[in-house]
């Protein structure tokens, strides 16, 4: 960024900070920042954001936050997303809701897909986080796993399809051995085909293939393992998926799985958490399809504040082109984020 744009971006900011509290709409290319402990920025192919300023900006919120009376002094999740070098970032926003609870969002473009759809989802998080949250938009935590963090990727490469790649993190608060300390991971993602998403603009592309995993190798939190993972097995679609995850007290919900088959491809050796995802129905390979699989770690408990990476979370999904026979033609978006928790 050039020192000219650095001084605009600056009295922007400025003046933004003088206006808090007024609702004002997102404009793209322009900086809001509604309350002190939020920010949201947007911008397009011509004008992408910069990672490593975003994460900046993030930080100094995160720094202000403990440092504020609103802070409770519980651990604080987040994650770094990474982003591939043909993609842009079109919208990135950060807050913390009235539980203390950090909400992250980034949304990512490939080259030559319109971003008006990104900035639209964009948008509505900014609109259901920040300028007007409502109960519903508040993250409530379970019993004995409070939630200490939310994250939302959008990536959308036209003509293929979108990849929505999100998790929650929760803490699980009932441990009462002070040298270990539970987490779990709830990864919400979801294929959207070309065929769907960009249909008007002629995709033919369909879902084929999807893979996810969450790695808890990576931690720098001491001797961490895989202590449990759901589903296993195999569940076969149309079914409604519960999950349930120890230690106690277990944390449950479901999802509901349409023609796809989930197989559980999960490591304890190598500490990682992994599902396949083979559609079978035409339904599905069509539409819209969505999943949340979850793991528990175990770790030992850091004996000095500061952040520490949690997990390695990957969603891949593969899409083709039915019309491409005999030589089918595949495309691959992947999409990835760097957990951790802060203490």
């Amino acid at each position: 960024m050039r020192n000219t744009d650095i001084s605009r971006y600056l009295v922007r900011a400025l003046i933004v900070l003088l206006v808090a509290g007024i609702a004002v709409a997102p404009v793209l290319g322009e900086e809001q920042q509604e309350k002190d402990l939020s920010v949201f920025r947007t911008g397009d192919t011509s004008h992408p954001l910069d990672l490593d300023t975003l994460m900046d900006e993030r930080d100094k919120l995160i720094e202000d936050y403990r440092k504020s009376a609103d802070f409770t002094g519980k651990v604080i999740g987040s994650g770094d997303p990474v982003i591939p070098d043909n993609a842009t970032i079109v919208a990135y926003g950060f807050s913390f809701d009235k539980n203390g609870i950090p909400h992250e969002m980034i949304a990512v473009s490939q080259e030559n897909t319109d971003v008006s759809q990104l900035l639209e989802k964009a948008n509505q998080w900014y609109n259901d986080t920040i300028a007007n949250p409502s109960d519903g938009a508040v993250k409530v935590s379970s019993e004995g796993w409070p939630l200490i963090g939310f994250g939302q990727n959008y990536y959308g490469a036209e003509p293929y399809g979108l990849i929505e790649h999100n998790f929650e993190t929760y803490w699980n608060s009932y441990e009462t051995d002070p040298t270990r300390d539970f987490f779990v991971i709830k990864q919400i993602w979801a294929m959207d085909p070309g065929f769907h998403r960009y249909r008007e603009q002629g995709s033919k592309w369909v879902n084929e293939r999807g893979l996810s995993y969450i790695d808890w190798s990576v931690s720098t939190l001491g001797n961490p393992a895989l202590h449990d993972r759901s589903p296993r097995g195999t569940p076969t679609g149309p079914t409604t998926v519960s999950i349930s995850l120890n230690p106690a007290p277990a944390l449950t919900w479901s999802f509901l799985l349409n023609s796809v088959t989930m197989s559980d491809e999960s490591d304890p050796v190598i500490k990682r958490a992994e599902w396949d995802y083979a559609f079978s129905g035409p339904d599905a390979v069509s539409t819209l399809q969505s999943w949340s699989p979850g793991s528990t770690v175990c770790v030992d408990a850091p004996t000095a504040g500061g952040q520490y990476d949690l997990a390695y979370l990957y969603a891949e999904g593969t899409f083709v082109d039915p019309t491409s026979w005999p030589l089918y033609q595949y495309y691959y978006i992947y999409t990835y984020w760097n957990t951790w928790v802060s203490y």
